[in-house]
């Protein structure tokens, strides 16, 4: 059934209906891209500082993340037609709870600075996943529960979602991380929001 059909046979919502129904998909697209800002003041200083591989690389980790969302997000579209959105973004968010673990090990592998870079490299690519198939799956996830028509609101809630995230994540995370000692308590968190 074509999202036309699909929404034509859907009732008219109001906007405040429609809006509830949307923001209730895109705090899923809210968790995942705090999940993203979290790490990102803190990553830099621990492969720069921490385990001593320069700038060069701290950015390199940072970015890998970014080429990793970029790579799939043809694959989560593709999960979004054959499975379904709700379970795109299952996944998705399966994905940054990995991504969190990966990332709790990288802090406690710091004594064998190769394999901490390593395993916080997978991290970041885990994490890109994640963000392609929850951003692709919560938009789509939304114009379905709210019909076609409504489809730039859904996209503008989903941007709010993500910015807003990156704006609240990042100032979080160097909290955090300064009031626990490091990014080990960042990829606690990272398991703990993916899992609610």
């Amino acid at each position: 059934m074509s999202a036309e059909s699909a929404s034509a046979s859907q009732p008219a919502l109001s906007d405040r209906m429609a809006t509830a129904r949307i923001v209730s998909v895109v705090c899923f697209t809210f968790i995942c891209y705090l999940t993203i800002g979290i790490p990102l003041p803190v990553l830099p200083g621990f492969v720069n500082g921490e385990l001593g591989f320069g700038s060069v690389l701290a950015g390199a980790a940072v970015s890998v993340q970014y080429a990793a969302t970029l790579a799939s997000r043809p694959h989560a579209g593709r999960s979004a037609d054959a499975r379904g959105a709700r379970r795109t973004v299952l996944t998705g968010l399966a994905a940054c709870g990995a991504s969190g673990a990966l990332l709790l090990i990288a802090s406690m592998l710091t004594e064998w600075r190769i394999a901490s870079l390593g395993v916080l490299l997978l991290s970041r690519l885990v994490l890109g996943f994640g963000e392609s198939f929850v951003g692709t799956g919560a938009i789509l996830w939304g114009i379905g529960r709210v019909g076609a028509h409504h489809s730039a609101r859904v996209i503008s809630w989903n941007g709010v979602a993500t910015y807003g995230a990156i704006a609240v994540g990042a100032p979080a995370g160097a909290a955090l991380a300064h009031a626990l000692g490091g990014p080990w308590a960042l990829g606690a968190v990272t398991v703990v929001l993916a899992a609610l």
